[in-house]
């Protein structure tokens, strides 16, 4: 496994094959310390905070309540605005999410590639697993299932990494 080596992060904080990520990188295995902190976290009061880019590189940040681990390979929400995410997603799929637990001072970053489900199965489990408070916000269920193949944790504050880098 090598490691691109990033001004801020020692190597040892960051688990990924390279930095930034790419596409055709492979996908890690989530820890149950990181699945611990992002699971419900809407619910606890910290809701995760999900960054696109467009093709053109213009940045941007949101709220993502129906945020959720969907398997231990990858994260999913419900695109509900349709918007500007979205279109970011449909033009460049490589993405970055952030949770963190203020009350404990711990949280993870992740880097991904997110791509619109197309499968009515993975459509429907996403669905049933979104929080009530963001379905009263679709009653019609007209937004959309994503799901993020992550590649890449970095942990945040009292986080420690306590997996090694898969190879």
């Amino acid at each position: 496994m090598q490691y691109q080596q990033c001004r801020k992060y020692p190597k040892s904080a960051i688990v990924s094959l390279k930095y930034p990520f790419h596409a055709s990188q492979a996908i890690m295995k989530l820890p149950p310390e990181v699945k611990e902190v992002l699971e419900g976290a809407e619910q606890k009061g910290y809701p995760c905070i999900l960054a696109t880019a467009s093709k053109d590189d213009r940045p941007n940040i949101g709220i993502k309540g129906s945020m959720m681990v969907y398997d231990d390979e990858s994260l999913a929400y419900w695109e509900r605005t349709k918007a500007t995410h979205l279109s970011n997603i449909q033009a460049n799929p490589h993405i970055a999410v952030i949770c963190w637990d203020g009350q404990i001072k711990t949280g993870y970053r992740f880097m991904g590639t997110a791509e619109i489900v197309k499968d009515g199965k993975i459509i429907d489990e996403i669905w049933e697993r979104v929080i009530e408070k963001e379905k009263k916000n679709d009653p019609n269920k007209a937004g959309l299932a994503v799901l993020i193949k992550v590649s890449t944790v970095i942990p945040m504050g009292k986080a420690k990494q306590t997996w090694k880098p898969q190879s």
